[in-house]
């Protein structure tokens, strides 16, 4: 019962190439979220923080 959890876990790891494959696909996401924190949410609160005023 426990080898055949084990290798139950061992199938459902993600190879190298899974691996690979998802970072390539969040890579877009992850630079996208970067430019939103750096450029977008500093205007959003300027503009706020104006309006506020």
């Amino acid at each position: 019962m426990v080898q055949q959890y084990v290798q139950a876990v061992d199938d459902a790891s993600p190879t190298d190439e899974e691996r690979a494959t998802f970072a390539a696909r969040t890579r877009r996401f992850r630079r996208f979220l970067v430019a939103k924190s750096l450029v977008v949410f500093p205007i959003v609160g300027y503009a706020l923080g104006e309006a506020i005023d």
